[in-house]
């Protein structure tokens, strides 16, 4: 149901996609990882959302300071480009707001800013969040959408393709992973 409610959402307009980068110190520190070879978490997310809307087509760009008026903005990440687009949705610049997956840890953070009404959607990355979000702020919970973010597989040609289970070692933790494969 999500994925339909995105992706019908995406083939109707373009969206104005808002990270940190939208503001000169976070931009300055990601370039910085960047060009160091270190990209993570949001940055991870905000690639593979670029590379899926280049296959899918999808009309957007990227932190337009300037957009025209009436225009859906998507917050990926950074507490102070979701503030800005809150002041850009009040000024009647921004007609409606998605927040998510990289803006807080919990709908609590930054003195409960996920909560605020001109929110219209908050993504989550997976139906786990979602109820952790829910306990915490039940009121968000037709908010919600959940949009599970996709992981790049290499293609080295060695992986079996007659498993039933695929094991995604994001954080290098050898134990867990140990652990993980003597449970299966």
């Amino acid at each position: 149901m999500a994925v339909s409610y995105v992706y019908h959402f995406l083939m109707q307009e373009k969206l104005y996609i808002y990270t940190e980068d939208l503001f000169f110190l976070p931009r300055l520190k990601n370039a910085g990882k960047r060009l160091l070879g270190k990209v993570r978490g949001p940055e991870a997310v905000f690639q593979s959302l670029i590379k899926g809307f280049d296959e899918l087509d999808v009309r957007f760009v990227v932190n337009n300071r300037n957009p025209p008026k009436d225009i859906s903005a998507c917050v990926l990440s950074g507490i102070e480009t979701l503030r800005w687009a809150l002041e850009q949705k009040q000024k009647g610049n921004i007609r409606k707001i998605i927040a998510g997956p990289n803006v807080a840890i919990t709908p609590n953070d930054f003195r409960g800013i996920l909560r605020h009404p001109a929110i219209d959607t908050i993504v989550v990355p997976s139906e786990w969040v979602k109820e952790f979000y829910i306990s915490g702020a039940p009121e968000l919970e037709s908010k919600i959408k959940i949009w599970a973010a996709g992981a790049d597989l290499p293609e080295d040609g060695n992986s079996q393709k007659d498993n039933d289970f695929l094991i995604l070692d994001k954080t290098n933790r050898r134990p867990i992973y140990l652990d993980v494969l003597g449970h299966l």
